[in-house]
């Protein structure tokens, strides 16, 4: 099931916990944060179809890039 899905029913409850520090991101904020990095592929030029590949670190952080 998508996380919007989710993010609608249950937008505080944690999506995932990074278990290392004990940190957490709710649903809500990662519908947020997908729907962020959708814009700014799309932004690119980037269409239904295309591939890409990321390449980051295992990390909680998110920043917005452009």
């Amino acid at each position: 099931m998508h996380p919007s899905v989710f993010a609608q029913t249950t937008p505080d409850k944690p999506a995932y916990v990074m278990a290392s520090t004990g940190q957490a991101v709710t649903y809500r904020e990662l519908n947020d944060r997908s729907n962020q990095l959708a814009q700014l592929f799309y932004d690119a030029g980037l269409r239904f179809g295309d591939h890409i590949a990321v390449l980051m670190d295992n990390g909680i952080g998110f920043r917005r890039m452009g």
